[in-house]
């Protein structure tokens, strides 16, 4: 790796941090400023890695939801398929799978939608 994509991406992990911390956009920008970086490109990079960060959380979430219907499919489809022939502690843990598949995709939701 050259020195200058090193020290772009010591930046940008820097900027995440802050984030990661709360501080607020004009605390990283200032932050930045202090470092030598123009205010300009300084308030280009914090944007960028808020995008990065933002379609990050995004894929994540929906990657949570998609996962969560397979596990209230697969619940509810061996709950019907075995309904007949099973008792209550078996129906039990169907049901599991499919309230920590929904549990899971209000996870996802939440994931994708506040960040």
């Amino acid at each position: 790796m050259r020195l200058e994509d090193a020290l772009v991406e010591a930046v940008y992990d820097g900027v995440m941090q802050q984030l990661l911390k709360s501080h607020s956009r004009a605390q990283i920008v200032d932050n930045l400023v202090n470092q030598g970086i123009a205010k300009q490109r300084a308030c280009e990079i914090v944007d960028e890695v808020i995008r990065l960060r933002k379609a990050a959380y995004r894929k994540a979430g929906i990657r949570n939801m998609a996962f969560s219907v397979l596990w209230c499919l697969g619940g509810i489809a061996i709950a019907i398929i075995t309904y007949k022939n099973t008792t209550g502690s078996a129906l039990i843990a169907t049901y599991g799978a499919f309230g920590l598949g929904l549990i899971q995709f209000c996870y996802g939701f939440k994931l994708m939608w506040d960040n």
